[in-house]
């Protein structure tokens, strides 16, 4: 066996390696969320949650957005996440939680496409990180609502 078949392999190992990186920040594209946009998630209760999308996680594949803040003396997880047509069809959520007291309001939409602004998305609305885990994939596949609660979310920018 020459050198020259011995190294090959490392020397295409190591260009994989070496392009990793590149490949790797080649990130999916988001048609409904961008950084600095303001939504508004309507509530089963009839509160409306005023929102801005934070900049992109880029450590992730699909989409994600997450910020933590503090209102009137009240921290919040806000996270804002996109999910193209896969093993399941394209979706949305939006999540604003709280740990003290604990509150979680989670909006999910289905097929949400490209949306303008002033438009406004019907879809689950989840009131438990528990509740979302447990019922949220059935919404996504199928788009039933059937015992769930409504949920709006509207682009204001």
């Amino acid at each position: 066996m020459t050198l020259t078949k011995l190294l090959l392999p490392l020397l295409i190992g190591t260009v994989m390696v070496g392009c990793a990186p590149a490949l790797q920040n080649q990130m999916m594209e988001d048609p409904v969320f961008a950084p600095g946009q303001v939504w508004e998630m309507g509530t089963p209760a009839g509160t409306v949650l005023t929102l801005t999308v934070p900049a992109r996680d880029r450590t992730v594949k699909y989409p994600a957005y997450s910020s933590s803040s503090t209102v009137v003396g009240k921290p919040y997880l806000t996270t804002f996440w996109y999910d193209p047509v896969d093993s399941d069809p394209e979706f949305i959520n939006v999540s604003q939680i709280s740990l003290v007291p604990q509150t979680t309001d989670i909006c999910y939409i289905q097929q949400p496409g490209k949306v303008q602004v002033g438009q406004i998305l019907s879809g689950a609305y989840f009131g438990s990180m528990s509740d979302a885990l447990a019922n949220s994939r059935a919404y996504v596949n199928t788009g039933i609502k059937d015992k769930l609660q409504n949920c709006t979310l509207k682009r204001i920018s």
